[in-house]
């Protein structure tokens, strides 16, 4: 009766453990996602402001393997891109990102790139 009485002990909070845990990783998931969207956000205004003020002087300087820039003219036409050559890209008009920030300013979408065969978040600003 002892043994059964523990067993059933140790087995709830076993329970009570794996749901408290599934709770706080959802928490901490929507936080660091709702961060890192805002980081995202500012970075990319950063970008926007630089480009407007000093335009593809600004870009070229811009070097990183953790994030890639694409400037998008209002046609869809791809004039820089620091991870692939602008010559050679598609045009970009008919992207929902692209259509959406030509509308309202900025959107984002996550897909998988032609370019580098990776899915990643897109965020498309209007400058």
């Amino acid at each position: 009766m002892t043994n059964k009485i523990f067993r059933s002990t140790v087995f709830v909070a076993v329970v009570v453990l794996l749901c408290s845990l599934g709770v706080i990783m959802g928490a901490l998931y929507d936080y660091f996602d709702t961060v890192q969207v805002n980081q995202l956000k500012d970075e990319l205004s950063l970008a926007a402001i630089g480009t407007e003020e000093r335009g593809l002087a600004f870009l070229k300087k811009v070097d990183s393997d953790r994030f890639r820039v694409t400037w998008i003219d209002s046609d869809g036409a791809v004039l820089y891109d620091t991870h692939a050559d602008a010559a050679r890209m598609e045009n970009h008009l008919d992207r929902e990102e692209i259509q959406e920030a030509l509308r309202s300013g900025m959107d984002s979408a996550f897909r998988r790139s032609d370019t580098t065969t990776q899915e990643s978040t897109c965020k498309a600003h209007r400058v």
